[in-house]
């Protein structure tokens, strides 16, 4: 997996404008075509995709549009102030995420395996305070490449 888009500090009054900031940086790279935010805010109001692994609450986005995907890329916003996303668990809980894993991948498969590798990731509990704690650019290249390493 590429290293992927990472933007800090992003400021949103909800879970649309944070996705819609971070489909931004996959549409200017080229990753993902003009309807592809759009793909992925429908999916999100149907099945949302918020997680709390206790320290740090995480959403993982993502769209079964394929079409609107050209080359498989992550974009991880790591937020100024945590905004609400339903949860995974109860989609009428709201929980308080303060990172966000957008996801654009080219097929089924390789999007099942970006979410297994997540999954995976978040049970270890060294992961979620490193995440919980990173700080910059670079803190969170250095987590996403050790999560695609195992």
């Amino acid at each position: 997996m590429d290293l992927p888009i990472v933007e800090l500090g992003i400021t949103g009054r909800d879970y649309a404008a944070v996705i819609r900031q971070l489909g931004e940086k996959l549409y200017a790279a080229g990753s993902v075509s003009d309807g592809y935010v759009d793909a992925v805010l429908e999916r999100e109001k149907l099945l949302p995709t918020g997680l709390s692994l206790g320290a740090v609450c995480v959403a993982i986005p993502h769209t079964d549009d394929i079409a609107a995907i050209r080359q498989s890329a992550v974009a991880i916003g790591v937020l100024k102030e945590t905004v609400a996303f339903g949860s995974l668990v109860d989609p009428h809980e709201q929980l308080p995420v303060r990172v966000v894993f957008l996801l654009a991948m080219q097929d089924a498969s390789r999007q099942l395996i970006a979410l297994k590798y997540l999954m995976r990731a978040f049970q270890d509990k060294t992961v979620v305070r490193r995440l919980s704690q990173a700080s910059s650019q670079e803190d969170i290249t250095a987590l996403w490449q050790e999560i695609w390493q195992e």
